[in-house]
């Protein structure tokens, strides 16, 4: 096994131990944004930021892959209002994370 491969899964590891520690820290950091009203505020880090995002999370219902499907096999539907009329009938609750946002540089 080369040294390389032994390195890459050392490091995959460190990675994924570290993952574990992202609900915990996203559970203490959306009450202190919301508390200190912070939410829209970018944490910037070079390459990346990070912000509060909140959405509406409907039971059972992936928005873009119907939207996508709708757009693929039925293109004249009209996809807000299927959308509207769909969710409408939906059990909802109110999501809210934290979004890693990419830095657009321009060269």
């Amino acid at each position: 096994m080369s040294e390389e491969l032994k390195q890459l899964v050392k490091r995959y590891n460190d990675a994924y131990e570290a993952s574990k520690l992202l609900p915990e820290l996203k559970a203490r950091i959306l009450p202190l944004i919301k508390a200190q009203n912070l939410q829209r505020i970018k944490f910037n880090f070079g390459s990346h930021s990070i912000g509060y995002h909140s959405y509406n999370d409907y039971d059972g219902v992936t928005q873009k892959m119907i939207k996508e499907t709708l757009e693929m096999y039925y293109p004249n539907i009209n996809k807000d209002e299927f959308m509207k009329r769909l969710l409408s009938s939906r059990r909802q609750k109110q999501t809210e994370t934290l979004r890693i946002i990419p830095v657009k540089t321009t060269n």
